[in-house]
């Protein structure tokens, strides 16, 4: 009975199979044309939706675009050595505007050499510069105060005299007489910065004064004080002034600044006790520049030279010049330290000039005032 079954189903299911193709080839065809037709309509409707898109996509970013584009022209006193931690200051700025205030970067003497850096900036030849108040310190009297030898002490010591005892404010008003807003200070060099390197070994302050180091600013005051002679060149002059034996020393930044520069390629040895520890340069724009953005830009601009100066610059140097050390001594350069004679003798010299320093301004004399008060809070000046 179950196979009389199946075959029954067997023989009604066939003719319905079979009534599900076409009678004819002819009737295939028409319902092929049929098929393609409708495939061909489906095509357009997505093409259609396609541009649809691409013009509401086009339209959200018009919406999107800044409705105008500020450039400025900004130039560092470093090569392509800083890149690791400076580049963060133009990334950050063009992301959060979107786009509206774009930072052209020139390196050193790119444009103008460095030490002409602030008459560039105030003329409006560039609109702003990473820069070093040494450099300028007979116009801007504060300069030499920005980084003194022995001066800063550490990061919380040297945030507690900029930002805790008011001393950014004195410096912006220094600037300011020049047409210029100073934005911030950035900190390099917390394990010691302005260290100097050299052709010949040095552990005393006698090993010292048979060299002819380039230094400028402050630095060279202090060893002038106690002897040593120096002679000051544009950075981008050192390297040929070393090869050529023009000069035997170079006192300017730390471990990753000379390696960056391929300094180890005509100095030997480095001296580990660093002038300053750390070291302090500006970041500062032409205020004509500063005052025609919004003030929406003018808050970026302010919170990005903050946050890169103080925070990023310390800590991704520090990580680098770990890494510098290691390839300095891997590539042959010997480290020395001076003795501690020589130490007191550049620590006197360094107030000394300090003292001079505050002469030359009411306002110097309260910035001085500042250093000293952080000295005593730590304990490094009864």
């Amino acid at each position: 009975m179950l196979i009389g079954s199946v075959c029954l189903a067997l023989m009604l299911a066939v003719p319905l199979v079979a009534s599900c193709a076409p009678a004819t080839p002819e009737a295939a065809e028409e319902e092929i044309a049929a098929l393609e037709s409708e495939i061909d309509e489906l095509e357009g409707d997505v093409s259609a939706k396609d541009a649809e898109i691409s013009d509401l996509e086009a339209e959200i970013a018009e919406l999107r675009a800044p409705a105008e584009v500020t450039t400025w022209r900004w130039q560092t006193y470093a090569g392509t050595e800083e890149d690791f931690w400076v580049q963060r200051f133009v990334q950050d700025i063009e992301k959060l505007s979107n786009g509206s205030l774009v930072i052209d970067w020139y390196y050193g003497g790119t444009l103008v050499p460095s030490d002409q850096m602030l008459d560039a900036v105030r003329s409006g030849l560039l609109d702003g510069s990473h820069g070093a108040g040494c450099y300028w310190p007979g116009e801007v009297l504060l300069g030499n105060l920005e980084s003194m030898p022995f001066e800063w002490c550490g990061w919380e010591h040297t945030m507690r005299i900029w930002h805790g005892l008011g001393f950014l404010d004195l410096v912006r008003e220094d600037y300011a007489e020049h047409g210029i807003y100073f934005l911030a200070p950035d900190i390099e060099g917390v394990r010691g910065a302005y260290n100097l390197i050299s052709t010949q070994p040095v552990s005393s302050l006698d090993d010292m004064r048979k060299l002819k180091i380039r230094t400028s600013g402050p630095t060279a005051k202090v060893l002038e004080k106690v002897g040593v002679s120096t002679v000051f060149l544009p950075v981008e002059e050192v390297y040929t002034a070393a090869a050529t034996g023009a000069i035997d020393g170079f006192i300017y930044g730390t471990y990753v600044h000379y390696y960056g520069m391929a300094m180890q390629e005509v100095f030997s040895y480095y001296l580990e006790d660093g002038f300053q520890a750390p070291y302090c340069c500006s970041w500062f724009v032409n205020m004509d520049a500063f005052n025609a953005i919004p003030a929406d830009l003018q808050a970026i601009v302010e919170n990005v030279a903050d946050v890169v100066g103080y925070y990023w610059c310390p800590s991704q140097w520090d990580k680098a010049d770990i890494e510098a050390r290691e390839k300095l001594a891997d590539e042959g350069v010997s480290f020395t330290h001076l003795d501690d004679e020589g130490l007191r003798e550049l620590r006197e010299a360094g107030l000394e000039l300090l003292d001079e320093e505050a002469a030359k301004s009411p306002r110097n004399a309260a910035a001085v005032a500042l250093i000293k008060q952080a000295h005593q809070e730590f304990g490094f000046l009864e």
